[in-house]
């Protein structure tokens, strides 16, 4: 009857190492090497849990109608805005400047960084109500009027800041928005 030994071959790299440093060492340097490379996917799996929570910003660039169809509001993707107060007359009675959209987890950043802004608190209000759930389609827009034309003429010397908090449903296409510097709450319609 034959002689069955198990042999384990080392890699001579392993054997050099283990007679340099001892096995004991080649331990601790395989679990140090071990944590590290555990850390590394750990830091790799935020950073990807991260960018995949980006936020989106699905209102820039389009026209919206109204659903009453008195106003109209166009955001461009250049970030400049135009409110007409009657989508019936284009070159009076409209607002023009530029505009700040922030979404979802951007919105309570702003709140956090800008405690003494106007609209905050009431902004900070509002937020508490959303659910979690609903933050993806949560919008605060920040519309800089840098004129105001009323019968032909720029009403206003200094820019004025308007925000409006609401909801953008992709579905419907609707975007739903409340001026927090009024409570006039407006339903709009994203048009194609």
């Amino acid at each position: 009857m034959e002689n069955n030994k198990l042999t384990i071959i080392e890699p001579k790299g392993l054997v050099f190492l283990k007679e340099k440093i001892g096995k004991k060492n080649i331990i601790i340097i395989s679990a140090s090497i071990l944590s590290i490379i555990i850390l590394l996917g750990i830091i790799g799996g935020i950073c990807k849990a991260v960018s995949t929570n980006t936020v989106k910003d699905e209102i820039s660039g389009f026209t919206y109608i109204e659903k009453d169809e008195k106003m109209m509001l166009v955001l461009n993707a250049d970030k400049t805005f135009k409110l007409n107060k009657d989508k019936n007359i284009e070159n009076d009675y409209y607002n023009v400047g530029t505009y700040t959209v922030y979404n979802g987890v951007e919105i309570k950043k702003y709140i956090e960084n800008n405690k003494e802004a106007r609209f905050v608190s009431g902004l900070e209000k509002l937020m508490k109500k959303v659910k979690s759930s609903e933050l993806p389609n949560t919008y605060y827009v920040v519309l800089r009027s840098e004129a105001q034309y009323i019968n032909n003429k720029n009403e206003i010397s200094e820019s004025i800041d308007t925000g409006y908090f609401g909801n953008y449903n992709d579905d419907t296409k609707t975007l739903v928005l409340t001026n927090l510097r009024t409570n006039d709450k407006f339903e709009f319609i994203m048009q194609k």
